[in-house]
């Protein structure tokens, strides 16, 4: 019989975890807790149809997915990993995970879940404080939008491109409303450096652009939303993580790789696993933000539950 143990820890904790950290270590996923080890990390609501995600998903509120595959490209779950965690009520209709993880939901549950390879579904209290955690992560990404551009950002012919030199760390600023006007986005930037877009605006529409990473690979680029209450996407292949802690996302179709971080979810986009490893903190990020950020993107900070 498996025994669930279960720590919350609190945007508070979280800090307190991050000082060792914060003195210039990596952004990344650690053990399978940090929250670049979610797909998808929603502090509010989430609806999703009609499509996969490879890695985890985790929803403060409450969450509707309906013909839609989580966990796709885990395995290995043993029953002991959550790989959807759900704050608040769970609505399913043919929901399918087969990595062996489990389906943990706060509130009631509704519908029906196919959980195979030794995972199950259960009811148990979150293992995040998700309005804590939000609250960081919004100092965050309001303290990274402040850092002066180290490359240059041009929206030329219909296309806007990132143009970075630095061997470790690059920041572009972009006005959210050169999306609406472009139909391609390119970043060029030295391989290996950790890359910052900060994106203006409270509204932003990103469709049917043909997005090109040149040098930086999806895992160390991180697009900061930093004022948007909405942001629409559809038809582009969006590389890089999202930090959009007040964003409503409407993720129409196209695909994305990296972590979402957003305030709600709906859509019928597909996600891929690219887990942000970035060097932010230990570059540019003072204290406390980035204790803040190194801690809850990074850090373990899950419930872990043994046998």
């Amino acid at each position: 019989m498996k025994k669930r143990v279960m720590q919350t820890m609190t945007g508070a904790a979280l800090l307190m975890t991050a000082g060792a950290a914060a003195s210039g270590a990596v952004i990344s996923t650690a053990g399978e807790a940090g929250i670049a080890d979610f797909n998808a990390f929603i502090f509010g609501s989430a609806h999703l149809v009609n499509s996969s995600m490879e890695g985890r998903l985790a929803v403060g509120g409450s969450a509707t997915i309906n013909s839609y595959s989580v966990g796709t490209a885990l395995s290995g779950g043993g029953g002991v990993r959550d790989d959807v965690i759900v704050g608040g009520s769970l609505v399913t209709g043919n929901m399918s995970l087969n990595s062996g993880g489990n389906v943990r939901y706060a509130g009631s549950h509704a519908g029906r879940a196919w959980v195979n390879n030794g995972g199950s579904a259960y009811q148990g209290a979150s293992p995040f404080d998700f309005n804590a955690i939000r609250a960081e992560l919004s100092l965050t990404s309001n303290t990274m939008a402040s850092l002066s551009p180290t490359g240059t950002a041009e929206m030329q012919w219909g296309g806007i491109t990132l143009t970075g030199g630095d061997a470790s760390f690059n920041v572009f600023s972009v006005p959210g409303e050169w999306f609406g006007g472009a139909n391609n986005f390119t970043i060029n930037a030295p391989a290996g450096s950790t890359v910052l877009v900060n994106i203006s605006g409270s509204s932003v529409d990103i469709s049917n652009q043909g997005w090109n990473l040149q040098g930086v690979g999806a895992g160390t680029v991180l697009y900061n939303f930093h004022e948007a209450s909405s942001l629409s996407m559809s038809g582009v292949g969006v590389q890089g993580s999202i930090l959009a802690p007040d964003a409503s996302v409407d993720f129409k179709n196209g695909s994305f790789a990296g972590t979402m971080v957003a305030a709600n979810l709906t859509g019928k986009g597909s996600f891929a696993v690219a887990p942000f490893s970035g060097n932010i903190g230990g570059n540019a990020i003072p204290a406390p933000a980035g204790g803040a950020a190194l801690a809850l993107l990074g850090v373990m900070c899950m419930a872990r539950r043994r046998r």
